[in-house]
């Protein structure tokens, strides 16, 4: 039986109930092109790799985007066990089924620019931003056999619908909780990145790479959007926009942080990508969430 060829782009999402995963998802299906999407879990290894040859071996499948991923920042055995599952052994699951049953599906994975120091050497601070490196690594075998493999550091995502506990979320639940919060240093770096504009910078990620031929290289992006502002910053902002005064409700420096400062770390962008949001309007869409 031959795979269904498809008129419309076609895409699998791997982990499309993440935050990135559903706007990448909105955006895919606002431009009409297909999606599919399979779910992975550690203890359902072989389950995820039948569920995902067949797929591939049965739909032309045009771009994977591997979305899904153990964000954990400490380095129990649990930890370990589960970053290596998800985050090494998963991206590596596809590339070994895109290369048995289709070889022409274009895969992206998501890394972050943690994985960088200050002189844009890999020196990752802990094991989540070590395991995004040692995927990359290993995906290259599969790129020197013939796979358009690429890899696209992200940076401080945010926007409407998040429902992580990141620091955007963490400011915002002080006007409904008038509770005391605990943050970081006040002069701790962040680069906020809306994730709309992060979508389309992928999207021009995989156009640029479509027009590539493969030639054994892992394609690397990074949606940078040069846009550092310390905590303090942050939360002035928030106050600016919102004409409340969440500053009142955060003690700074109290919380142990398990991160290095964060540096200014200057990536090469896709061609063509700029962010669209200006902070202050990002933050604005977001809180009317």
């Amino acid at each position: 039986m031959g795979k269904k060829n498809l008129s419309k782009d076609s895409n699998l999402i791997i982990g499309l109930r993440s935050f990135l995963g559903k706007n990448l998802d909105l955006f895919l299906r606002h431009r009409e092109e297909i999606v599919f999407d399979i779910s992975y879990r550690p203890n359902k290894k072989k389950s995820f790799q039948n569920n995902l040859e067949g797929l591939i071996r049965n739909h032309k499948i045009d771009s994977i985007f591997i979305c899904g991923s153990k964000i954990d920042y400490s380095d129990s055995y649990k930890t370990i066990d589960e970053i290596v599952s998800s985050n090494i052994l998963l991206p590596n699951y596809v590339c070994k089924a895109v290369k048995k049953y289709s070889s022409e599906t274009e895969i992206f994975h998501f890394g972050s620019y943690w994985q960088f120091d200050e002189g844009l050497n890999l020196n990752p601070p802990n094991f989540y931003a070590a395991s995004k490196t040692a995927a990359e690594e290993t995906m290259k075998v599969f790129a020197n056999d013939g796979l358009k493999i690429s890899t696209i550091r992200l940076y401080d995502i945010y926007g409407k619908g998040d429902r992580r506990g990141k620091i955007f979320n963490l400011i915002k639940s002080i006007k409904k909780t008038k509770k005391i919060i605990q943050l970081t240093h006040p002069d701790q770096l962040i680069n906020p990145l809306q994730v709309k504009d992060a979508v389309e910078g992928i999207f021009l990620a995989r156009n640029q790479v479509r027009k590539k031929k493969s030639n054994g290289e892992l394609y690397e992006f990074s949606l940078n959007p040069q846009n550092y502002v310390t905590l303090k910053q942050l939360v002035s902002i928030f106050e600016k926009v919102d004409d409340f005064p969440y500053s009142n409700f955060i003690h700074y420096g109290k919380k142990t942080s398990y991160e290095r400062p964060r540096m200014e770390i200057n990536l090469p962008n896709p061609r063509s990508w700029s962010p669209s949001y200006t902070l202050n309007d990002g933050i604005a869409d977001f809180l009317n969430s």
